[in-house]
């Protein structure tokens, strides 16, 4: 487990800034992903994505992938707990499948 002053300066080092969006790139039950994105939605006051379906599911998408090597200048992160109680994950399209489960858990009676 890394610790705080090391995320922060893995982050500010690495030019993430946790008050942008940010995209974290894991395949579906990926645990490292899974705790990247829990950790960081804990801190950041941009919005944290997780790309349940990796690089396949960017490719499929129509996006390209590139090895190219971007330097980003250093951002200076200082990291404060938003929140007291951990983010409740949720894969992309949980409220469609939410939403069928209730339809399938409800009768209704045309009488």
């Amino acid at each position: 487990k890394l610790s705080l002053a090391d995320l922060e300066r893995l982050l500010s080092d690495a030019g993430i800034d946790l008050s942008r969006t940010v995209l974290v790139v894991g395949e579906p039950g990926d645990a490292n992903a899974q705790a990247l994105w829990h950790t960081l939605s804990a801190y950041a006051t941009g919005r944290v994505l997780w790309l349940v379906g990796g690089t396949t599911e960017w490719q499929m998408t129509g996006r390209t992938l590139s090895t190219q090597v971007i330097a980003a200048k250093a951002v200076p992160q200082y990291l404060v707990r938003l929140q007291a109680e951990p983010v409740q994950t949720r894969m992309a399209g949980h409220g469609l499948r939410a939403g069928a489960a209730l339809e399938r858990s409800v009768s209704v009676s045309a009488q």
